[in-house]
């Protein structure tokens, strides 16, 4: 897919300071891969370059440079030089789609050229101009990892924002409380939820099933703690009048550990096979330790889910002591904190994962049943009354070393 805006042919699409340099821009759609491509024309030997990152300004503003200004290109621009011809080709790959877009998907580039010139009377100089260019983004839904969540985009004549959360939980705004949403196997409409007076926000729990996204991911990335790969998950909003926008959500494959509790916790209610499975008991091969907080141990060898054989669901329990109350020693006339701590055991179920077969239990608790410091820091707000303390957990490691005796050493 190709959306373009020529320069200076289309009014409204063009700002500049020199009449004799033109560009043309094409934005490329290509699946997940889009670039916008911006085709200059002005006179042979001119540098020129863009901010790859584009600006959300829509208006005609000042050029950047002066003929008083000798500029060059800084780091995060995309650069050329044109030819004899006068043509150059600036190919800028668009990965931020958050950054600048203007609410009707459009957002601007601006395209710089820098030329030397000489003169009789002032000797060696550059000329310096602009050319703006606007994009507008095609109908659809895009979206772009950040440090903890994937940002969503959906781009045509109704416009909407949202985030997905590391939990897989979606989050939309600015959009019809009465629209359709579906995402992965999750589907919500207003028939399923109560909507909010004057709200324009939809939220959705993490999808209920994702046996088809996991199992077709390899267990050393869905494992790693650090990674580029992703999985596509289908989103699709559909509002009351018809319009639909639909996409692939590309979602960091390190989110879907978080899902990996949810779906085996249902190994309570029976067997959980892969496509094509059949039952098969018995097999102590490999097994996986899934625990709340998106953290999994591979014990044994496995290349894919559907190769393990046993799975240990850790399920935290957890409950709150009251400490009673602490003096401050850091206010004036030392007054009183109250303090609660929190204890946290771990309930540990063992199943065969392609027949439900429960082969062990057991409770790892807490080691000490009073988690109540002597002495406490905290930083406080002023006024504060109350706080939490950092409480006992059950050791991890231990729940670990107990899973591993399932699965028999390698020779």
């Amino acid at each position: 897919m190709v959306v373009a805006c020529a320069l200076p042919l289309l009014q409204g699409c063009a700002g500049s300071s020199d009449p004799g340099v033109s560009v043309q821009a094409d934005l490329e759609v290509e699946r997940r891969e889009e670039r916008v491509v911006l085709r200059v024309q002005a006179a042979p030997n001119t540098k020129v370059w863009t901010q790859a990152r584009g600006e959300e300004q829509q208006s005609d503003p000042a050029p950047f440079f002066d003929d008083r200004v000798a500029a060059a290109p800084a780091e995060g621009v995309v650069s050329a030089v044109t030819d004899e011809a006068g043509r150059a080709t600036l190919v800028v790959p668009v990965t931020e789609w958050g950054a600048g877009w203007s609410a009707e998907g459009t957002k601007r580039w601006r395209v710089l050229t820098e030329r030397a010139e000489k003169s009789r009377l002032r000797g060696a100089r550059f000329a310096h101009a602009y050319k703006d260019v606007w994009v507008t983004h095609p109908a659809g839904i895009r979206a772009w990892p950040e440090v903890a969540d994937v940002q969503v985009r959906g781009f045509g004549p109704k416009p909407f924002r949202g985030t997905i959360e590391r939990d897989l939980s979606l989050s939309l705004r600015d959009v019809d409380p009465a629209a359709t949403v579906e995402f992965g196997s999750k589907r919500s409409d207003p028939t399923t939820r109560k909507p909010k007076p004057r709200s324009t926000e939809i939220r959705l729990d993490p999808p209920a099933d994702l046996r088809g996204v996991i199992e077709r991911v390899p267990l050393r990335e869905l494992l790693a703690k650090e990674g580029a790969s992703t999985v596509d998950l289908p989103l699709a909003v559909e509002l009351p009048d018809g319009t639909k926008s639909a996409g692939e959500v590309a979602i960091p494959v390190s989110m879907l550990r978080w899902a990996l509790v949810p779906t085996f916790e249902k190994l309570a209610k029976g067997p959980l096979r892969f496509a094509a499975e059949s039952p098969s008991a018995g097999a102590s091969r490999s097994l996986l330790l899934v625990t709340p907080g998106a953290e999994a141990v591979l014990f044994g060898r496995a290349v894919q889910l559907g190769e393990i054989d046993l799975v240990a669901v850790v399920k935290h329990a957890s409950d709150t002591l009251p400490c009673g109350d602490y003096r401050r020693k850091d206010a004036p006339g030392n007054p009183t904190l109250q303090v609660t701590a929190v204890r946290t055991d771990a309930d540990v179920t063992v199943y065969e994962r392609r027949t439900g077969v429960v082969r062990a239990t057991r409770r790892f608790a807490a080691p000490t049943r009073n988690p109540c410091p002597d002495v406490m820091a905290a930083t406080l707000r002023p006024g504060q009354r109350a706080a939490w303390a950092d409480g006992a957990e059950y050791v991890r490691a231990d729940v670990a070393a107990w899973a591993a005796t399932f699965v028999p050493t390698s020779p």
